[in-house]
């Protein structure tokens, strides 16, 4: 129990990506971005889409409640990303 407080790698990885995106929200820089691509990009491979060419982006929507009301606020959305085998 102990060891997973400090050594659990899934966790510790999201929490890198929650973080990277607040750093994109409050002032973008290109580290961040690349970070959630690359994850991205992994992750697509990792479902066994990765062979094939094209592209993806990805958005970073902040949901809150005003009046009752779900509000959804586009914070941003990166430019394409090429993904796959282009050959």
């Amino acid at each position: 129990m102990l060891q997973r407080l400090f050594w659990n790698p899934a966790w510790n990885d999201a929490l890198f990506v929650v973080s990277c995106a607040e750093r994109i929200a409050l002032r973008r820089t290109a580290h961040s971005i690349n970070e959630i691509e690359t994850r991205v990009r992994r992750d697509i491979h990792a479902a066994g889409k990765g062979g094939q060419a094209g592209t993806f982006q990805f958005r970073l929507v902040f949901v809150h409640y005003d009046g009752g009301q779900r509000v959804e606020d586009i914070v941003f959305l990166s430019h394409p990303a090429f993904v796959g085998d282009p050959f």
